[in-house]
This record gives C-alpha cells, structure tokens and sequence, in this order.
C-alpha cells in the first residue's frame, strides 16, 4: 500500500491507506516542493529562484514516479513510498519553511533563496583578472568633470538583477543545448535544469563553474524543453579575464559587459578565513550603472564594444563615472550598504553598460546597479527592493556634498585643468 499526492496547479493532496476522510491533508504544490527539497537537499534555501518549487518536485522528489501532464506541464500524481512518517516530516519542515515558499513568484525573489544542488557554494575570490578594467583604481591623474544631472546611485530591481548558479563540474554533468535565437549558433554547457532566469523581460541568468573557471551568462534566456535552451545573447566569460565580450557580438549586456561585471555578487562579501559573509564588507571593484535613456546615447567608448539602440540621450556606454577623491562618507549617518557603493565609486568608478527607464528622484536622474539576488535579504534581513529606496536616499545625500563625475584619462591632473570645476570642492 502507497501513500498518493495528487497535484493541480492549485494544491496538492496527501491521501494515506484507503483514502478515508480523516486521512486526506491539502497543502499547496509550491509549500509542498519546498518541503520535498528541504528533505532530499537540506542547502535548497541556497537557491537563487525558490519560486521554483514545482521544479524541485519534477527533479528531486523521493522515491516518486511522476506521470507528467499535458504540453510538458508539471506531474499530476506521485507515488511516495512512505508512511504518515513522512508525511509528518514532511509537513514539519513545511512549518519552517512556509514563509518562503507560500509566496508568489515575484515575492520569492526577495527571499534570498539561491541554487545549489549541484555542489558549490560561494568562495571569496576576486572576479575577473588583472587586465580587467572593473578592478583598476582610478588614475591620480585623471580628469574629473561634474555630471549635474544625476542625482543618486542606488541597487535595481532585483527582478532585473541576474540570478547566479554555482555549480561543480563531473564528468557525470549532462550538457545542455544552447541557442543564440537569431543566429543559430549552438553551445552545449553544463547548465542545471532547474535553473531559472530573473523574471523580468531581460531574463539575465548565469551559471558559475569556478572548477572551469568560467561564468555562463545569458539575455532572454528561456527553456525550450527540458534538454534544449533558447537566449537572445549568451557567453562563456573566464572568470580570469576582462568581463567583455569577445567577440562583441556574443553579448549579454548592451555595452558587451558580462551581467556579473560590475555587478555585487556573494564572492564579494565572504570572509575568506570564515566563509561567512562580512559584515565589515567592501566592494573592491568598478560598478556598472544603467542610466534612463533619455541620459545615454546611440555611440560607446572603451571598455563598452557595443552601443544601446535605445537610447536617446549623448552619453556613450562605457562612460566612467566616479566620486572625487576627497569623498569621505565614514562619519555619515547612512546605511552600510551606501558606504560600501560610496568607497567603490570613489576608488574604482562606475561604468555605464545599458539603458533604463523608470522615475527619477527630487528631479534628478537615478543610476542603478545590480545585486546578486537574495544577497541583500541573508546580509541585512532587508529585501534588496526595500532597501533601494533606503539607498536611493543615502546616495543622494552623498552626491549632494560631492558631486558625482565623469572621468577620463588626461596627463595633466584636474586640479591643474583649466575651465573645469575643482575636485576639491568642500562640503557645505
């Protein structure tokens, strides 16, 4: 005799012995996904995407046997071998996981659940090489030249961010095909079944194999079957190189950056000595910043290889902007995560890689860099769409004492610059 779970798209059924009245428990398929992962994989909270929960139940239920429904939906009935047991340990990791999972899908992005069925965790390491322009520090003798029409800097929406996979490689490891839309080109990578892009339009997803040393990133990425994907624009960025598409018309990002370049990501907040994230974080390299369309232009600059059609305004992708030297945020009173984006912008700048849309803030524009989904939620207890209005204000504060400026190379340091604001303007 077997215990039977039938599902619909609503709930699901435990019906135990003959199926009498009495023995009948009703949960939902996504509280019930969450509760088969947490038993088969206790690190499923480490999944970026937990709204996925359906997919847990195709790929990792116990002992079960899926009867799948029509035009490739999810599985109808499973059969469990186990007793009222089970389902008492199933219904108990239920209780701790409920608020997670008993949400929908855009709330589950804030939860910080992450993927990592196949092995990896985060390990502190620096991405991209030293030829990398995301981790050199600005010249001394670079020109600063004040750019009054934006406001503040703050993190996007994580529904725009890009989900990260961290993977180990085997032999064992199916390869998935891969196909650019438009041109047809084939890939084949080791990319997880279950994972899932950011559910916005851009539908940016990536999947990190550092044992490859390699980063796998796509735009409008989507499944086509099970063995089979689809993107408008994916690479096999080394995680030793630039962060550039090469060739630029492997792209993933307007400007030919990689997702994850300039992005904050978990390698950057993990203490190496402990392998918990830190407190005492900082950011040790450039941002990449979106800038509304009516602000950039159809024209880039290097490191950017390819311009945004879509926008309207005159500056290129790839413009580095930064604060001035003598930004000192340390005894402001804004959140931590301000501080860090401030040091960064101050010591490494931040690069301009697309085009946005969206409000701008006390009249000035907004420009928005990404978070790795979920970082934010595990470090601060504050999802990352709650705290970039906390942010969007701090930076504001920050740039109404310092400015914020467009930087190029010159010989001649600023200050010798003639017809140019100062660098060395003093706080009010």
């Amino acid at each position: 005799m077997h215990d039977q779970l039938t599902l619909n798209p609503l709930v699901v059924s435990f019906t135990l012995g003959e199926g009498r009245a009495s023995d009948v428990v009703t949960i939902s398929w996504l509280e019930y996904g969450a509760a088969l992962a947490q038993i088969k994989n206790p690190r499923y909270w480490d999944m970026p995407m937990g709204h996925r929960c359906l997919d847990a139940i195709r790929e990792r239920s116990i002992d079960s046997t899926p009867n799948r429904s029509e035009r490739g939906g999810p599985p109808r009935h499973f059969r469990l071998s186990g007793s009222r047991a089970k389902l008492s340990v199933v219904l108990t990791i239920l209780a701790i996981s409920l608020g997670a999972c008993q949400a929908g899908p855009r709330d589950l992005l804030e939860t910080g659940v992450r993927s990592s069925e196949y092995g990896d965790s985060a390990t502190s390491f620096r991405l991209w090489g030293e030829r990398s322009p995301f981790n050199r520090r600005i010249p001394k003798d670079a020109v600063y030249t004040p750019e009054p029409r934006i406001g503040t800097v703050r993190n996007t929406l994580e529904e725009w961010s890009m989900p990260i996979y961290r993977v180990s490689q085997s032999a064992e490891r199916p390869r998935i095909k891969v196909v650019q839309r438009d041109s047809g080109r084939v890939e084949y990578w080791p990319i997880p079944r279950f994972a899932r892009p950011a559910p916005e339009a851009d539908a940016h997803m990536g999947v990190m194999v550092q044992s490859e040393g390699v980063i796998y990133e796509f735009w409008a990425f989507e499944w086509q079957t099970d063995s089979s994907i689809r993107a408008g624009g994916l690479n096999a960025f080394p995680l030793n190189g630039t962060g550039i598409s090469d060739p630029p018309q492997y792209r993933v990002t307007a400007s030919g950056f990689a997702v994850s370049a300039g992005m904050m990501v978990r390698e950057d907040v993990l203490n190496s000595a402990t392998g918990d994230l830190d407190a005492d974080f900082s950011i040790d390299h450039a941002l990449a910043i979106a800038l509304h369309s009516r602000l950039c232009g159809k024209t880039f600059v290097p490191p950017a290889v390819k311009p945004e059609l879509k926008c309207s305004g005159e500056i290129p992708m790839g413009t580095l902007f930064a604060l001035p030297p003598n930004a000192d945020v340390e005894d402001m009173e804004i959140h931590p995560l301000a501080k860090a984006v401030a040091r960064a912008l101050r010591e490494y700048g931040a690069y301009v890689n697309d085009g946005r849309r969206g409000d701008d803030y006390r009249g000035k524009e907004i420009a928005a860099f990404r978070v790795e989904p979920g970082l934010l939620q595990e470090m601060f207890g504050q999802s990352n769409n709650a705290l970039a209005s906390i942010i969007e204000k701090d930076m504001y504060e920050v740039i109404e004492r310092y400015g914020i400026y467009r930087v190029t190379k010159n010989p001649k340091n600023l200050r010798e610059s003639k017809g140019s604001e100062s660098i060395d303007k003093s706080a009010d």
